[in-house]
Parts: C-alpha cells; structure tokens; sequence
C-alpha cells in the first residue's frame, strides 16, 4: 500500500477497534474489496494493526498497566484482579487462538476473494445475532475486584475465538462478562483491558511477516485514532444498533458466494 492508504487502514482500526463490529473483519474486508490484497496477507495485515491499538490501550488504562507490572515485578503477588485480567486470560486465549490462526490461515491461501468475503460474512451474522441477546442478559453488580481465576479461564477461552475476522472481540467478551454477572460498565473496562496483552501478540505474530514503512505508519495511525476515540466510542456504543448492521452486512457479503455455488 502507499503511505495515504497506509495511513487510513490504521485510520480505520483506531475508530472500529472499541465498537462490536470486528475491526479485523472490516479492515480485512476493506483490504480485499478497496485495496485488492489477496485474502491471506489483508488477514495478517488486520493482526498487525492490533498492536497499533494495544498501544493506545496501554495509554488510556496506563494506571491499571503500571499497577499489574508493579504487583507482578516488585511484589510478586500473583492474586490480583489485574493479573488475573492481563495474565491469565491472555495464557488461556490461546488455547482457543492458536488453532483457530492456524486453520484460518491455511484455509485462506486457497480461497479468492469472493470465497473470503463470504466466510467473513458468516462470522459477522454470528457476532451480529450474539448482540441481539445482549440486552437480555440480566446485568449483574459484580465488579473488576470480584474477577477471579474462573472468570479468567473461561473470558480467555471465549477471547481466543476473536481472532476470526467478523467475530467481535469486544462483543463476545462483553457478553460473557455479562453472563458472569458483571456490571456493564466494569464488563467494558474488563473487556478493554483484557485485550491489551493478545492485541500485543496478535500484533507481534503479523509483524513479523510484514515490516515497512507503511506498515509503522498504519501502526501509528492506529494508535493515534484509537486513542483519541476510544473515550467517544466507548459513550456511544450502546446507542447504535450494531447487531441489525452487522448481520445486513453478513448476508451482502455471503450471499453472492452461496448464490455462485449454487449456479
């Protein structure tokens, strides 16, 4: 990409990143309608921009950050909320990440575009109908001091799945935090500070494939957007009727593939 496109896609991934819509989902589908990457690379690309966003985290929860490194480093107490949120749930996402990487990646070498388009579809109708019972979980008064070992194990495990684009990371976390019976605002602070540590390495694992100057320009552009929105989109995602745009979305991406296969 040249440095003008650079710069949007990072854009793009600060303003979606703290919204229920998958940013990876739409940065990959971005990629592959609007800037012709093949589906493989627009994948690896939308990892990479995590890291630009992850840093932006880090700025906004630095308070929480600076505390866990202290209670980890200086203290070596391993009993904290923060430990459990940043440590614990980031070791056990993996147990969910690190296979569904593996075959998406593999798969994604031998689809075209429209083939792509259509998979990510499918994961943005299933994030979409996730959303609509959102609102019929009933909300708890459980708070970030109350988050244990539990709690970690099963966010971890239900976070690792995000790593398919147009299943929302934030969405899936949020409501499973809701399910455990958080407070929805201490369920979106779990959620965002939960997703610094496998941001990072989501971030890490596609930069190693891909190092350019374009690739630090989006990097910084999506820490800078992401930053300055966070706080906006964090007052207003609940206003928007996200699960009605992204299951519409869904069926316009998958239903030109199902309708090929047929003929």
């Amino acid at each position: 990409m040249d440095p003008i496109s650079a710069f949007i896609i990072g854009a793009l991934q600060g303003f979606m990143e703290w919204i229920p819509i998958s940013s990876s989902g739409q940065i990959t589908i971005a990629l592959i309608e609007f800037f012709r990457v093949n589906p493989a690379e627009a994948y690896n690309l939308s990892l990479t921009l995590h890291l630009g966003t992850a840093l932006s985290a880090s700025i906004y929860f630095k308070k929480q950050v600076s505390e866990v490194l202290g209670e980890i480093f200086e203290k070596r107490n391993f009993r904290t909320a923060g430990f459990k949120i940043f440590i614990v749930t980031a070791i056990f996402s993996l147990f969910t990440a690190v296979p569904s990487n593996f075959i998406l990646e593999r798969k994604l070498q031998t689809l075209g575009s429209g083939e792509a388009m259509g998979i990510i579809g499918i994961f943005l109708i299933i994030t979409g109908i996730l959303l609509t019972f959102k609102k019929k979980v009933i909300v708890g008064l459980r708070g970030i001091n109350d988050f244990s070992i539990f709690d970690a194990v099963i966010l971890g495990i239900i976070q690792g799945f995000s790593i398919l684009p147009g299943i929302s990371r934030s969405a899936i976390t949020i409501i499973t935090l809701l399910i455990l019976k958080f407070n929805l605002n201490e369920a979106f602070k779990i959620s965002f500070m939960a997703s610094i540590p496998v941001s990072i390495m989501a971030g890490i694992y596609g930069l190693i494939s891909q190092t350019s100057l374009n690739i630090a320009l989006s990097l910084t552009s999506a820490m800078l957007f992401g930053l300055i929105s966070m706080g906006l989109m964090l007052k207003t995602v609940e206003r928007a009727p996200y699960h009605i745009m992204l299951i519409i979305l869904g069926i316009m991406l998958t239903a030109p593939y199902l309708l090929t296969q047929k003929i």
